[in-house]
């Protein structure tokens, strides 16, 4: 089943704070199609008025950035917006909006359901600000190293033994998302890959499947027609002759194994599947 390539979200992933200082906030997302990406930062924790409508709250800190996607596949544009014309103060909490103007219209984090619970029949989800309607947000590092929040973690591979240690951060962040100086103020992680070449054999077919769908635009059967289309049209099973090593032998008056040169039937179609088969695959560094 491959419809649910077909209806896959606005925003495939993030937003993702990759970057905070006093004067920049830098934030990651990743889009189905073009969009002109914005960022809005706000003072404090700042909750919506409206429900699933374009996010109505406090006015921003200053005037919103916006930037182009940039285009990495068919289905897959990237985008990392810098603010830097923002103030910002240690030992205070912040919240940021992104917002995306794509060819059907505007659209928020709000918008697009992600400040609130997933509805029933929708792909399960929990509020980005973690109670229904705050926006995301983030805490600057503190005057004194003494009241310093870090968390660190090294390679983070999905199906490894253990539980998940990126949940335990998630939910101390939940536990202390009100209080400035105790929750994490930075995020390192240290491992030197993401293991996007070492999956649980359960995903493979999936992030295959959905990796050529990003890149090339084209669900898999229509893809694997089109190749077939563009494959050279050679007859199917006509005889060809070829140059046994027998009569290689025999031309140069070598002695030759018990068997006659002559022609073999090659069957074309069959001998051509395995390029009509290839596949491409989308691998991490």
């Amino acid at each position: 089943m491959i419809e649910w390539l077909e209806t896959l979200p606005l925003l495939l992933a993030g937003p993702i704070l990759r970057r905070v200082e006093p004067d920049v906030v830098a934030v990651w997302v990743a889009t189905r199609e073009p969009a002109d990406v914005e960022l809005a930062i706000y003072a404090g924790l700042v909750a919506s008025t409206t429900n699933r409508a374009l996010f109505d709250g406090a006015t921003p800190l200053a005037t919103p950035v916006t930037v182009p996607t940039l285009r990495v596949g068919a289905k897959l544009h990237v985008a990392c917006v810098m603010a830097t014309n923002v103030a910002l103060l240690p030992e205070q909490l912040y919240s940021y909006n992104i917002a995306f103007t794509a060819a059907d219209g505007r659209h928020d984090l709000n918008s697009l359901g992600l400040l609130a619970h997933s509805a029933a029949g929708e792909r399960p989800h929990l509020p980005l600000g973690y109670d229904d309607a705050m926006l995301p947000s983030f805490a600057l590092p503190p005057n004194t190293i003494e009241h310093l929040t870090i968390a660190h973690g090294s390679c983070r591979r999905a199906g490894a033994k253990g539980p998940d240690a990126l949940a335990f951060l998630d939910d101390l962040i939940f536990t202390r998302r009100n209080e400035p100086l105790a929750r994490p103020h930075q995020l390192f992680l240290t491992g030197d890959q993401i293991y996007a070449d070492d999956v649980p054999k359960p995903l493979l077919p999936l992030c295959t499947t959905l990796g050529h769908y990003l890149i090339s635009g084209e669900l898999p059967e229509r893809r694997r027609i089109a190749e077939r289309e563009r494959a050279p049209h050679l007859p199917i099973s006509q005889p060809v002759a070829v140059q046994t090593h027998q009569a290689t032998c025999r031309a140069a008056g070598r002695a030759t194994p018990r068997a006659s040169p002559g022609s073999h039937r090659v069957d074309r179609r069959r001998s051509l599947q395995p390029i009509l088969d290839v596949e491409l695959r989308v691998d991490g560094d």
